[in-house]
């Protein structure tokens, strides 16, 4: 089974808000930039649970910053790929070098 999770700015959001028609979607919308990276971080580690059985995920398309991007670095599976959208900040040193450490990329 595959399974998607899109990160997207406010005006994009209104339009996933129209066609999906989710709510969540229209409420991540008022919420700050900063708000809405929680929820991504929350989704993205719920999700990687629940649907890859806490084994991770083999890629992460990332255009966030902060606690999304972290979480993106933390769902990842051994040897999965981490791929950077956008001009987002890099992750700490630290980090990078630890998911390198557990094969991931």
């Amino acid at each position: 089974m595959s399974f998607f999770i899109a990160t997207v700015g406010a005006v994009l959001t209104t339009l996933l808000g129209v066609f999906v028609g989710g709510a969540l979607n229209h409420r991540l919308q008022l919420w700050s930039r900063d708000r809405r990276a929680e929820v991504c971080a929350l989704v993205l580690r719920a999700s990687s649970n629940v649907h890859h059985g806490g084994r991770g995920v083999e890629v992460v398309l990332n255009s966030l910053t902060g606690p999304a991007q972290a979480a993106g670095l933390d769902v990842l599976a051994c040897r999965g790929r981490f791929i950077e959208l956008g001009r987002s900040p890099r992750p700490r040193a630290a980090t990078s070098a630890d998911a390198h450490r557990t094969g991931t990329s």
